[in-house]
């Protein structure tokens, strides 16, 4: 173990292991010096740009024996206020990092998503070479009438980054920015109370362009606190309150399901959910969990042993207000001479917030699709034709209206190709011979056919 930091505060947000049995870490600090010595992205130099009461991300690489590999200092500048908040390590080795910022001057890239600081506060999303440590593409992402916090980012076996959040809205109308993917869509900014938030999901490709982005909630207040991938689902977790019927729960068959919140304390009504989409974006499970107590949902990770059991693991806080309602529904003994605990460690009359416990649950996914379908329907468009087929490599889409994506995937699933914009005709020569399934997304809609490669 080590120390990390300087004189000043010091938080560390997230911390993933690299390939080489090494870590990567990311937080933000105050400190003016250290024993750290890291360099400016803004401008290479290794001079302290910390500023008393002031954070500022950073980002920090350690081999196994904890001795520093590479760090940089990630922020804008004095007087302003960065917080790198979560990091992934992709099937590359590159690390994708998100945050939160208060200021211009962030290093984003030509082309980027979002070049410039929209206002209030908006998130951060950077991707970083690990063989070189130079910016990949680094992008702000928010509106200018509120504020965004992301939590979490993950990395599926696409490529493709998720960021998790919540957006809230502090004057006029709502401008996060929003884009529907074909399945699960969300526009609607309907937290209730002005000092409500609204959770949000955003999904981009290995270039940094926005594939998808939509809020996650009811009209209550709504937190997506972390999310993970096993490569090919998508697991949220966090917090709801005050909800009512319009919260998107989905019961998918054989698994847990929860639909009520019954929290005792209707001013602190705060309950735990987990939900899990698919790598199309479409909702297939989404629960509350707990009942009489409240409780929220810190950590979401899938098992790594999927060869053996598909399993999905969900950690957080659960606090007991009353001794007449110490229970929590989802509770479970595995079995086997597992650990479990049923009842509160300790219970304080009269002192709510003192009573308040961690939670660990385990659910088994078996059941759920091993990967999702291409595409949304089989071409039955008349407006679009997709030719020729077979192929020797080049294929034409043909149709009168703009194209917006096109994805080709194995047989298998994987994506093999993929183009943004109204690109009608595709060269796919340096792809090996066998059946593709194509993806054409017109208006909105993803059209999907089968092509056969034979040169």
């Amino acid at each position: 173990s080590t120390y990390i930091g300087g004189a000043g505060y010091e938080d560390m947000e997230d911390v993933k292991a690299t390939s080489d049995n090494g870590l990567i870490l990311v937080g933000y600090s105050s400190s003016t010096g250290g024993a750290l010595e890291l360099k400016d992205f803004n401008t290479g130099s290794t001079d302290d740009v910390y500023y008393p009461g002031t954070r500022q991300g950073y980002i920090l690489e350690v081999d196994q024996e904890l001795n520093a590999v590479w760090g940089t200092k990630f922020g804008s500048g004095p007087a302003v206020y960065e917080r790198a908040k979560g990091v992934f390590v992709d099937e590359n080795d590159d690390f994708v990092i998100t945050g939160i910022t208060s200021s211009s001057g962030l290093p984003t890239t030509a082309g980027a998503f979002q070049a410039a600081y929209a206002g209030s506060q908006d998130a951060f999303i950077v991707k970083i070479d690990h063989t070189t440590k130079e910016i990949d593409w680094c992008t702000y992402f928010g509106g200018a009438n509120g504020q965004e916090e992301s939590y979490s980012i993950v990395v599926d076996n696409n490529n493709d980054v998720y960021v998790v959040g919540m957006y809230h809205l502090e004057v006029n109308t709502p401008d996060f920015p929003l884009q529907s993917a074909g399945e699960y869509f969300d526009n609607t900014y309907s937290a209730s109370e002005p000092y409500y938030n609204e959770g949000f999901l955003i999904k981009m490709d290995e270039d940094g362009d926005l594939l998808w982005s939509t809020y996650y909630g009811g009209d209550g207040q709504d937190w997506i606190f972390d999310i993970a991938t096993d490569g090919r689902l998508i697991a949220i977790t966090g917090a709801v309150r005050d909800e009512n019927d319009v919260y998107p729960l989905v019961d998918y068959s054989g698994t847990y399901f929860d639909d009520v919140i019954d929290v005792n304390n209707e001013e602190n009504e705060v309950s735990s959910y987990i939900a899990v989409f698919d790598r199309n974006t479409e909702l297939i499970w989404s629960t509350f969990l707990g009942d009489k107590a409240s409780s929220a949902g810190h950590g979401v990770s899938f098992d790594p042993a999927t060869d053996v059991q598909r399993r999905l693991f969900v950690a957080g806080a659960i606090s007991y207000e009353h001794d007449d309602y110490l229970t929590f529904e989802p509770l479970c003994d595995p079995g086997f001479g597992g650990y479990y605990h049923d009842e509160p460690l300790e219970y304080i009359p009269d002192h709510p917030y003192a009573n308040a416990d961690g939670f660990i649950l385990g659910f088994d996914i078996d059941g759920f699709p091993e990967d999702p379908p291409v595409g949304l329907e089989f071409l039955n468009n008349e407006d679009l034709h997709i030719y020729p087929n077979p192929t020797e490599g080049q294929i034409v889409i043909s149709t009168t209206k703009e194209v917006e994506r096109i994805q080709v995937f194995s047989i298998t699933g994987q994506l093999i190709y993929r183009t943004h914009g109204n690109n009608k005709i595709l060269d796919l020569g340096n792809i090996s011979n066998g059946m593709y399934l194509i993806e054409v997304m017109v208006e909105g809609v993803a059209y999907a056919e089968e092509i056969i490669l034979n040169r």
